[in-house]
Parts: C-alpha cells; sequence; structure tokens
C-alpha cells in the first residue's frame, strides 16, 4: 500500500494537472528510507521505493511544471501509536522493553536526535504547506526530514 497507493494517487493527480501546466505533489515517506532497523524490513524497502517513485516522476512531471517531492516525517506521535504500534516496537528495542505507552516510546526513540524531540502532525504539515507553497518554485526531486534532526544530511 505504501508504494502503490501513491503510485495511483500520484497519477490521478498528475493527469488533472498537465493541462493546467503546473502543480504540486508531496508524497509522504519516512525517515526509516535512510535508517532501517532489523525489525521492519519490509515497511522500510517500501519507504525507500517511494523515495525512489518521487524522484522518477519529478523528472517525468517536470515538463509539465509539476513539483513533485516528498516529506519524511521522524518520531510523529499520532493514535496509530497508542493502539498499539510503537509499544510492539518498543518491545524489540534494547532498552525500551518495559515501556508501557506509546508517546513514552515515541519521545525516548526521538531523543536521539539532534533537538532531542518527536514531531507533530503540524510540523509535517507546515512541511507539506512550504513545499506547496511559491517559496518552494524551484524544488522538485527532493525529500525534506522533518525528524529533529536524527538524519543528518
Amino acid at each position: 500500500m505504501n508504494v502503490f497507493g501513491n503510485v495511483k494517487v500520484c497519477r490521478e493527480f498528475a493527469e488533472a494537472m498537465k493541462p493546467q501546466n503546473k502543480g504540486k505533489i508531496v508524497i509522504t515517506a519516512s525517515i526509516s528510507a535512510y535508517q532501517p532497523t532489523p525489525f521492519l524490513p519490509v515497511y522500510h524497502m517500501s519507504k525507500v521505493s517511494v523515495l525512489n517513485l518521487m524522484m522518477s516522476l519529478s523528472v517525468e512531471l517536470g515538463n509539465y511544471n509539476i513539483n513533485v517531492n516528498a516529506v519524511n516525517p521522524g518520531f510523529v506521535y499520532t493514535p496509530i501509536y497508542s493502539e498499539g504500534g510503537a509499544l510492539e516496537l518498543g518491545k524489540k528495542i534494547p532498552g525500551l522493553q518495559d515501556i508501557k505507552d506509546g508517546e513514552t516510546v515515541i519521545n525516548a526513540m526521538a531523543s536521539q536526535s539532534s533537538l532531542h524531540r518527536a514531531q507533530t502532525p503540524e510540523d509535517i504539515a507546515n512541511a507539506v504547506m512550504f513545499l506547496c507553497s511559491d517559496a518552494a518554485r524551484e524544488i522538485t526531486g527532493q525529500a525534506l526530514n522533518v525528524d529533529s534532526g536524527i538524519i543528518r544530511r
């Protein structure tokens, strides 16, 4: 779903944007594309594929003045984590096995970043809004890490 869902959505939006000869597409990937763990290899592979899709589409759609970029969220505490995802992951990470709530797991993982904090959904939305703005008109084929500095490139 991570890859093929993005392919379908991007193709539909691109077809609507081509006649206008302009547009912005922002795909959500993940810092996991750059920092895999031994516990989620298929997830990491899918996020690398999403970034490659973004790069390919940026070349293909550039002829139509359509910018294509990606946002790579870091550690964002969302309801999916409170329902068990982060807890299951935390059980596999040394030092986090005894933590009982998803928010604490996310904060513990994010503490390794330069700014020592997790991200909010608003942080990710702000990055998307920037990439869709005129201020980003010359940015295409890029992945913006919104991760408080866990990935340093």
